[in-house]
């Protein structure tokens, strides 16, 4: 796999959409993890989380920049 910078422009709406489904994903596997505990221990949850996390960071950035 390609490991570089991936640049994705978006607008408001998008983004907002892009975090609410991240938000939704990680709450269903969060609800998964009563039924199976190797989930917690997947990598790809973490890998969600980083990403919720930064594309979150990114959202406040974008809204701090336009007071």
């Amino acid at each position: 796999m390609i490991e570089s910078n991936f640049t994705l422009t978006l607008n408001a709406e998008e983004h907002e959409l892009l975090n609410t489904a991240l938000v939704h994903l990680l709450d269903a596997a969060e609800e998964m993890h009563y039924f199976d505990t190797e989930i917690e221990d997947n990598p790809r949850i973490e890998t969600l989380r980083q990403l919720r996390n930064r594309s979150v960071a990114l959202w406040v950035q974008r809204f701090d920049k336009e007071v």
